[in-house]
């Protein structure tokens, strides 16, 4: 039996006293940040957070961000905090290396047929936004696409949209982008994931805790405990060293 050990992520945010006075919560009327003005749209009142909550919000976003890093970067043996990632235990699995050669469609086909032939049908792909350019390229100038043909009306479940769906000989692959990739040229990459066999093992989810007040301030941590089980490497496959 493996086993996986969860990590845990955190945040910690703290308000002053002042500041919290300087920036109370109201209610700004007849205005609506996105949207006013055009058509079919009306001015309406937009609620505005005050300080703690906007330092919530900001914390929740940067330890969403880390998550993020942690899914495709994180490697448990350079840091014991963090859980391994997609990189790390994916490593030289189905490998297609293009050493420092420009992405075509057909190393597309060969990574997704890689993956195919060890049992794998990949439904994901994530790639750097050099590479989702590469690929947007690739379909304009190879087969005519528009812009609208290439992506997937329903994104992907909890609102996360889609960049481009790619139509494989496994079926639609939709491709994401993530900052956390390399965009220098050589060392570009995009991996192909069979989701049905990688999971996000959490143990406790995003939770606010207040911590002890020892002057005029608020402060409070975020925190997650999870990580990440990929239970097949070879169901997946990737691209490596895109020039």
């Amino acid at each position: 039996r493996a086993s996986v050990a969860i990590k845990f992520i955190y945040a910690v945010g703290r308000v002053t006293g002042p500041m919290q006075a300087a920036m109370p919560s109201y209610i700004l009327e007849g205005f609506q940040p996105s949207g006013a003005g055009l058509a079919n749209s009306t001015f309406g009142a937009a609620n505005v957070p005050n300080a703690l909550q906007l330092e919530i919000l900001m914390k929740a976003r940067s330890i969403r961000e880390k998550e993020e890093y942690l899914i495709i970067n994180g490697d448990s043996s350079s840091d014991s905090t963090e859980f391994d990632g997609i990189v790390k235990q994916q490593g030289t699995t189905n490998q297609v290396d293009l050493s420092g050669a420009a992405l075509t469609y057909d190393d597309i086909e060969t990574a997704i047929r890689y993956a195919f032939d060890d049992g794998g049908r990949p439904n994901l792909a994530v790639c750097s936004s050099s590479v989702l350019v590469d690929i947007r390229k690739i379909l304009i100038d190879t087969y005519r696409y528009g812009p609208a043909d290439m992506a997937n009306a329903t994104g992907l479940p909890f609102g996360v949209p889609s960049a481009i769906v790619l139509q494989t000989m496994v079926g639609p692959v939709v491709v994401i982008p993530s900052m956390y990739l390399s965009n220098t040229s050589g060392s570009k990459q995009i991996y192909f994931l069979d989701t049905d066999f990688i999971e996000m093992r959490v143990l406790q989810d995003l939770t606010y805790e207040e911590l002890a007040k020892t002057n005029d301030s608020r402060k409070f941590m975020l925190k997650i405990y999870e990580c990440l089980v990929m239970k097949n490497p070879a169901f997946n496959s990737f691209i490596d060293n895109i020039g």
